[in-house]
């Protein structure tokens, strides 16, 4: 069986309709829009949003620039790999310009810009090893302050200064480490990081000043 359809618009006119979301612009131009898989974490820096491929082990994807208007735009194509003996990816973040990969046993970060829509000039630098023998143990943990990120490793609270530089800061909390985190806010009226943590301590609130 078939089926003719015809059309009898204008070409002007149907120039003038709404872009297909798997090829905008002009055909061969622009990557083709193909919507990301799931997603573990995600973070938005650079005017993309950047994320793990939760179904893909070690490998992570951003999105095209966002363009007012239209719906953010991915492509297979754009994005990279981490080592699989540094575990999964636990959380994304940025710090100044710089795209930080958090996952359960090392700290990577990505410099430079992105591509254009073509894909081409792609100027991200493969993931860098920050030295460290940790890597962060909780998502929900993570809070980017003027000095850098705070996080819980296995070891502790941390903070990443914006020089990539690990110290330990939690030696003050450190019998409360077994608790888990719930949330984490940085305060608008005082100069403090709260984190929610509950456990076999009852609920804590750890706080940073």
């Amino acid at each position: 069986n078939s089926v003719t359809l015809t059309i009898d618009d204008a070409d002007a006119t149907i120039a003038a309709n709404e872009l297909l979301y798997t090829q905008p612009n002009q055909a061969g131009t622009t990557l083709a829009n193909i919507a990301p898989g799931p997603i573990g974490a995600v973070v938005s820096a650079h005017n993309r949003l950047w994320f793990n491929r939760a179904d893909q082990p070690g490998s992570f994807g951003f999105s095209q620039e966002y363009i007012n208007g239209v719906g953010l735009q991915f492509n297979p194509d754009l994005g990279g790999a981490l080592p699989l003996d540094a575990g999964a990816v636990v959380a994304v973040a940025h710090l100044d310009e710089k795209i930080i990969f958090m996952l359960e046993r090392k700290l990577f970060v990505v410099y430079g810009s992105g591509p254009t829509s073509s894909g081409g000039f792609n100027n991200y630098s493969d993931p860098q090893e920050i030295p460290s023998d940790f890597g962060c143990s909780d998502a929900r943990s993570v809070l980017r302050l003027p000095q850098g990120l705070v996080f819980k490793s296995q070891k502790g609270w941390y903070l990443l200064g914006r020089d990539l530089a690990t110290n330990y800061i939690g030696e003050g909390v450190a019998r409360w480490d077994g608790q888990a985190v719930q949330a984490a806010a940085l305060m608008g009226d005082r100069q403090e990081a709260r984190f929610v943590t509950t456990g076999s301590l009852g609920g804590v609130t750890l706080v940073l000043s």
